[in-house]
């Protein structure tokens, strides 16, 4: 069953993949964390620019027009 998992998981190109002395689990997770880290914080960054965009420069520009 092993076996089975191992080649399902990943391709078997190169035999030392899951060999623990490559790349430690607290690497990976620490990696993975930085990565996710910064995905979130440019998510938010262009989340809150396009909002921004969409917010404040058509408010005042729609108010105006009907009132003059």
């Amino acid at each position: 069953m092993t076996g089975v998992t191992n080649v399902i998981a990943k391709p078997n190109r190169d035999p030392n993949w899951c060999d623990p002395r490559q790349h430690s689990r607290d690497e990976r997770g620490f990696v993975e964390m930085f990565v996710l880290c910064a995905v979130v914080w440019l998510g938010w960054r262009l989340y809150r620019r396009v909002q921004r965009r969409t917010e404040i420069p058509r408010l005042p520009r729609r108010r105006p027009p009907p009132t003059a």
